[in-house]
């Protein structure tokens, strides 16, 4: 669902049918239990972490962080009221700051963001840089090993290929020297010669490494964690969204070609040149092929979008996962 608060944070709609929770916060009454680390084991690191997603525990630093790090504990960052809004003005938050403990979740019932849709008896899956959800079969998680390299500036030359798994964009990269948190933002190839451009999620300096240092890379990571619900996958679809002549409340959205999903009554939808706190809601369809091309009645009455657009429909993104409940055999 769309931001329904202007930039200042005032409210800009009425929701007739609200989330049902929170990211983070707890979807049931079963027994919950946290990883056992001590008071202020675990801190957040310099960029935050994020709550509603997952997180790896490291009792050797002492950090809580949404990204990858070997040799660590992975949980589920609870929402506990802990965030704080650090932006000026800022009316609402999800991150933990860096410093401020961090508590990770590893038994229990949350409610998750899936941003492309769940699958229900899925395995819930972590990106390895910001903890956010996904969902697939088991046995997917990402590694990738017995490459090397050198470094020099932020570039990573191979002077061996890996032996399992292809690096791409958005992996974590792990080497002896690298500071934790260092990613691929590019990737050549992942042959010998080939460079991988690195990053750093907390801002730290990439270091020099002039002998050839083994290279593991990590992408997304499986979780002891099941989806619960089926989260509807946004659709894709190319339309255009005009208001009706005779200047009736309501907009009239017509899509020509669905790439993806289906559109339906509740849908919220996006598209390039339409503010998020535009609001703009399917009401019903009009006429065409159910769930496809056709016309539909929105609540827009604003504005005009060509029909050469690309537009997004969201429903509510938030949906049940469980340490505790798997699928059958």
């Amino acid at each position: 669902m769309p931001a329904v608060t202007s930039p200042d944070g005032f409210q800009t709609t009425v929701v007739r049918m609200p989330a049902p929770g929170v990211a983070g916060d707890f979807a049931g009454a079963n027994i919950k239990a946290n990883i056992i680390s001590g008071a202020g084991a675990f801190v957040a690191p310099a960029a935050g972490t994020l709550i509603g997603a997952m997180a790896y525990g490291d009792p050797t630093a002492g950090i809580g962080s949404n990204y990858y790090r070997p040799n660590s504990f992975q949980g589920f960052v609870h929402r506990e009221g802990q965030a704080i809004i650090t932006p000026f003005l800022g009316y609402a938050g999800q991150s933990i700051p860096g410093g401020m403990e961090v508590t990770l979740m590893n038994l229990g019932e949350f409610w998750g963001l899936f941003s492309a849709g769940a699958t229900v008896t899925q395995k819930v899956y972590a990106d390895p840089l910001y903890g956010t959800l996904s969902s697939n079969t088991t046995g997917n998680s990402v590694k990738v090993t017995g490459g090397a390299g050198t470094v020099s500036g932020t570039t990573l030359t191979l002077t061996t290929a890996p032996t399992s798994g292809t690096y791409a964009v958005n992996q974590i990269i792990v080497m002896a020297g690298l500071p934790a948190g260092t990613y691929a933002t590019a990737v050549t190839g992942s042959a010998i010669g080939d460079t991988i451009t690195l990053a750093n999620l907390d801002g730290a300096t990439i270091p020099a490494i002039g002998t050839a240092t083994s290279i593991t890379a990590y992408g997304v990571q499986e979780t002891p964690f099941t989806v619960l619900q089926n989260v509807p996958a946004p659709a894709s679809f190319t339309a255009s969204l005009a208001t009706p002549a005779s200047g009736a409340a309501f907009g009239v959205l017509t899509v020509t070609a669905v790439a993806s999903g289906i559109l339906t009554q509740g849908q919220w939808i996006n598209a390039t040149g339409l503010p998020s706190t535009a609001n703009v809601e399917i009401l019903q369809q009009l006429t065409g092929t159910a769930g496809g091309d056709g016309t539909y009645l929105t609540t827009n009455t604003y504005y005009t979008i060509a029909s050469t657009s690309t537009f997004q429909a969201v429903t509510g993104q938030v949906g049940k996962i469980s340490s505790i409940v798997t699928a059958a055999n």
